[in-house]
């Protein structure tokens, strides 16, 4: 059960359940798939080839059920820490780029 906060966002908290009935959904689905295999065929295998067996079986099912993916965040929109506000974000990013500017660039010249 979730704990609701008045200061919690309605948003918050459906994003958190979504979360949480996706997670229990994809239990649920891996046990039903693992107690479908038949395992006795390991018992009979030396136990190296036991378990390259059954971890590629695992890997094949998890696989199916929640496959792995790439995603990227966006910066811009990500928000580091609740205290970061957007003029403090942007000051951030321009002294990022300020200091990549002056990268390379020797502050005196030697003088010869």
């Amino acid at each position: 059960m979730l704990n609701i906060d008045k200061n919690t966002p309605s948003w918050k908290t459906e994003n958190e359940n979504n979360w949480m009935k996706e997670y229990y959904a994809t239990i649920s689905k891996t046990d039903k798939r693992t107690q479908q295999i038949n395992w006795d065929y390991l018992r009979n295998i030396d136990i190296e080839h036991a378990y390259k067996s059954f971890n590629d079986t695992l890997t094949i099912i998890l696989v199916e059920i929640a496959p792995v993916t790439k995603s990227t965040l966006n910066m811009n929109i990500l928000i580091r820490d609740p205290w970061m506000t957007k003029g403090l974000i942007k000051s951030s990013n321009t002294s990022k780029i300020l200091h990549g500017k002056t990268l390379g660039k020797p502050k005196y010249r030697s003088q010869l």
